[in-house]
């Protein structure tokens, strides 16, 4: 068969910069006339048509004209460009505003901290670590701690100066539990999950701002010589004796071995604290006078803020 023959004469399609002919579609496409081994046999003319055509067909109307396959890449190109800048703006705008939200909590959390009452007077209030002198004899670390003490309360501006075993807010404090029995009471005792036992001097309570809500604090009088006394705070108080007085009620600790120490008889009930940490509530705590155990090596010493006085008796 005599194939057909046919002129191909220019026409032009489309205008403007992206004016193309069908010569130049049909010298670019015309040899595509077989597809997959079979002879399409299509005229010049018949090609020119369909790609004159093929730009107004549905889902091709978008890439553009008859710019050619070009064309419509870069127009694909440029819709993931705007489609990824969109997806950046909302990723930055998404995480501007969480920043935002946490730093709102933030400050919400430190309004809430400033306003906490923690039991504590912490202004003016300075806490310093004295060397290391547990290995002496007790009563010759107790009357070196004593010496320390008097000489602090010297300087001008210290109002009030204690020693401890330990300072509020110390770290590396570990609340343990403790088996404590009530004289006449289960003799097996009950087990506080929470326990911090410091040994005080009579000061403490005063200097640190721990206000007693029961009783008295510890007195001179208070040594090895006299009757074993404890302070607790209002927590173990309400747990041990709840609806009771806890005043002159004894008191007794269970050791490691399982053996138990001697009663001690509770003189006074402190206000509770976080002094084991601002999110620690609900501890118990057993003061003991420094005289009747050992003398820590925490010093804290209350001022009334005038610190140049200090520093001129110093030199």
């Amino acid at each position: 068969m005599t194939p057909t023959t046919t002129s191909t004469l220019p026409v032009n399609l489309g205008d403007g910069p992206f004016a193309v002919t069908t010569q130049g579609l049909v010298k670019r496409y015309g040899p595509l006339t077989a597809l997959n081994g079979v002879d399409l046999q299509l005229p010049e003319h018949a090609v020119a048509v369909l790609l004159a055509w093929a730009p107004s067909l549905p889902g091709v109307q978008g890439l553009g004209n008859a710019a050619g396959a070009a064309g419509s890449a870069r127009g694909v190109v440029g819709l993931s460009k705007k489609h990824m800048q969109r997806l950046l703006v909302v990723s930055q705008l998404s995480l501007s505003f969480t920043l935002l939200i946490g730093a709102g909590l933030m400050v919400r959390s430190l309004v809430n901290l400033t306003t906490l009452d923690t039991g504590i007077a912490y202004e003016n209030v300075v806490t310093m670590q004295a060397p290391n002198t547990t290995g002496m004899p007790g009563p010759e670390n107790l009357l070196l701690m004593d010496q320390v003490v008097d000489e602090i309360r010297q300087f001008p501006g210290v109002r009030t100066v204690a020693h401890a075993s330990r300072a509020p807010w110390s770290p590396n404090t570990v609340l343990r539990p403790l088996t404590i029995r009530v004289e006449g009471l289960d003799p097996e005792g009950v087990v506080s999950p929470m326990v911090q036992q410091n040994f005080i001097s009579p000061e403490y309570f005063q200097t640190v701002g721990i206000a007693l809500v029961a009783g008295r604090g510890f007195m001179s009088m208070d040594d090895a010589s006299s009757d074993t006394v404890v302070v607790i705070n209002e927590r173990m108080a309400q747990e041990l004796f709840p609806g009771e007085d806890p005043i002159n009620r004894r008191i007794s600790s269970q050791n490691v071995g399982g053996t138990w120490n001697g009663w001690a008889r509770i003189v006074g009930v402190a206000a509770d604290t976080r002094e084991y940490g601002l999110s620690v509530a609900g501890a118990h705590t057993i003061y003991r006078p420094a005289a009747q155990g050992i003398a820590g090596q925490s010093l804290i010493v209350s001022t009334s803020g005038e610190s140049r006085p200090a520093r001129a008796s110093c030199v």
